[in-house]
Parts: C-alpha cells; sequence; structure tokens
C-alpha cells in the first residue's frame, strides 16, 4: 500500500487550531471602538467632618474596654506566673 498522505505540510496555524467560537468572540471583542468617557465633573466642596458627642463617647468606652481587657489579662498571666 502506498502512503498517500503529504507529511511535508505546515502545522495548523494558530487560528485553524482554535474553535471557532473562539475565533468569533476574538472578532467581536477586538472590532468594538474605544469607549470614550465623559470629562470628570467638578469636584464638590470637602464635606467637613464634625465627631459629634455621642461618637467621642463611644470611643472613649471602647478605648476603656480595650484597655480593662488588657489589665485583665495582664494581671491573670501574672497571676499565673507566666
Amino acid at each position: 500500500m502506498s502512503n498517500t498522505q503529504d507529511t511535508t505540510a505546515a502545522p495548523p496555524t494558530q487560528a485553524a487550531a482554535q474553535p471557532a467560537t473562539l475565533q468569533a468572540e476574538m472578532r467581536s471583542a477586538l472590532s468594538r471602538p474605544p469607549v470614550l468617557t465623559p470629562a470628570p465633573a467638578t469636584p464638590a466642596a470637602p464635606v467637613v467632618e464634625v465627631i459629634s458627642l455621642q461618637e467621642a463617647g463611644q470611643m472613649a468606652g471602647a478605648m476603656v474596654f480595650v484597655l480593662g481587657v488588657m489589665a485583665l489579662t495582664l494581671h491573670a498571666m501574672g497571676y499565673a506566673g507566666y
């Protein structure tokens, strides 16, 4: 039997190796024109941050809680002999 296949054929190109759906997606993605963004809006005046008395009280209470837990932990560690 004679071999009729041509063994000197070039390897398939990258486009031929890719599925047709991938090629279609690449064409549609690459053919879109770039989207121009609008000019940035003029910045608004910055909002003045005012801390209310309630927020200051909450922050002070949180700091007292953390320091209290730390003091109790250090006392317990000293009592246990660590």
